[in-house]
């Protein structure tokens, strides 16, 4: 900690061999790959510097921890985006997306959506397609039942006339 106090800026910088430049470069060439443009300003902070400012135990260092965190620029940077932008609007860091990036899931949310109402609409004509099915099979098996117990009745019918005429001439033949 003694190390980044003495000379805070030396992480910080921009050029040299250690310096940031070459990170800035990446992540805007990263930010225009994958979130379609890199509109964005790229405010180095030292977030561990700015939480430790704000913690009891480093309260003798706080001052000069949170002025060495560079944590003051990021939240001007907000505030002059407020006022020049008007009503707070959508961060755009990395860390919270972009509408690209949210725009790609959105696409294919919406495609499976589609593709799930396609099923489920077919599921539906075909269970209405399996119920008249089923409806007509108890109809015609219905109808089956009722005339085989007619024909077993004009059977039935047919033969005690048979025995009744067989029973006449009997009693005709003994008397």
């Amino acid at each position: 900690m003694d190390y980044f106090l003495k000379d805070p800026d030396k992480l910080l910088a921009m050029d040299g061999k250690s310096g940031l430049g070459g990170h800035i470069k990446r992540i805007r060439r990263y930010a225009k790959q994958h979130y379609a443009n890199d509109y964005f300003d790229i405010i180095p902070v030292m977030l561990l510097a700015a939480q430790m400012s704000r913690e009891p135990s480093h309260k003798e260092r706080k001052d000069k921890l949170f002025k060495a965190s560079r944590i003051q620029n990021f939240l001007d940077s907000i505030r002059i985006s407020l006022v020049e932008h008007g009503v707070i609007r959508r961060s755009q860091t990395l860390l919270g997306s972009t509408v690209d990036a949210i725009e790609h899931p959105y696409k294919w949310v919406t495609e499976q959506d589609q593709s799930y109402q396609q099923l489920t609409d077919t599921l539906k004509n075909k269970r209405e397609t399996i119920r008249k099915g089923i409806k007509k099979a108890e109809e015609d098996s219905l109808e089956s039942r009722v005339r085989a117990s007619q024909l077993s009745l004009t059977k039935g019918v047919e033969n005690s006339n048979h025995i009744v005429i067989i029973h006449r001439r009997m009693e005709s033949f003994f008397a």
